[in-house]
């Protein structure tokens, strides 16, 4: 990992597929690859190929999920694995999971959704489902590198949403904003505004209208990296990320 961000930092990426399937990548191993690789590593499969699985989507078939003794009183929920939750990876699907909390440390890590494809039996073909949506300001090989890294991109199944954007901007300064995956830097105490606007397709790949019931706004702290000899460096959770705001269909803010 060392050798590709000294040598190829520009030119090679890498993403962890399907994290929590087997229980063999966990959060320690994610955080030391980046330390080693910051423009190397940027993202994971936040939700898995294999949609399609009649047994067990996504293919997380793990009869009995791994709980985390050590975090028991901590770490609420079914278990750490096991299953997909609404498809999604559980690193990506809790709030607060193993994905807040390498966002928290700052770090940039992007999710995706792949298909995976073997056959019809399990899975969708590339695009038919799972959808990963990448802002290109060039359509170029090194724009594209350029989008995935920077963040700028979103994910979907069965085409729920077409576009998607959000921009925060400074309270004092509407020259101080930026987009999805940037950075913004106001003063201590000063109100930021976040913008947010999506489009729904008139039909999905299925030929079905998609029908977005809510969406959520979660945020939390960046609070920095934490040092690898921390005990805290194992801890596969961020504290203080919560909902901050909900927008449900047919309210005045949905």
């Amino acid at each position: 990992m060392t050798f590709l961000q000294q040598n190829y930092s520009e030119r090679a990426f890498l993403s962890f597929n399907h994290p929590s399937r087997k229980h063999e990548v966990m959060i320690e191993y994610m955080r030391e690859l980046h330390n080693a690789g910051p423009d190397i590593i940027i993202g994971m499969e936040g939700a898995p190929g294999h949609q399609r699985n009649p047994e067990a989507r996504g293919s997380y078939e793990m009869e009995h999920p791994i709980f985390l003794k050590e975090y028991a009183e901590d770490y609420q929920g079914p278990a750490y694995h096991g299953r997909t939750y609404g498809g999604f990876d559980y690193m990506t699907a809790r709030m607060g999971g193993v994905w807040d909390a390498l966002l928290s440390e700052g770090r940039r890590i992007s999710i995706f959704a792949h298909s995976d494809f073997h056959s019809m039996a399990k899975d969708f073909w590339p695009g038919e489902y799972s959808k990963s949506h990448i802002y290109l300001e060039q359509e170029t090989q090194k724009g594209l590198l350029d989008a995935i890294k920077g963040g700028q991109s979103f994910v979907t199944h069965g085409d729920l949403i077409s576009e998607l954007e959000f921009i925060a901007q400074g309270e004092n300064d509407v020259s101080n904003s930026t987009r999805m995956g940037g950075d913004l830097v106001v003063p201590a105490g000063e109100n930021v505004t976040v913008s947010i606007s999506m489009n729904l397709p008139e039909a999905n790949n299925n030929g079905d209208k998609p029908d977005l019931k809510f969406v959520d706004v979660i945020a939390g702290y960046v609070t920095g990296k934490i040092d690898p000899t921390d005990p805290e460096f194992n801890k596969p959770f961020a504290d203080d990320v919560s909902v901050i705001q909900s927008f449900e269909k047919g309210t005045q803010d949905g």
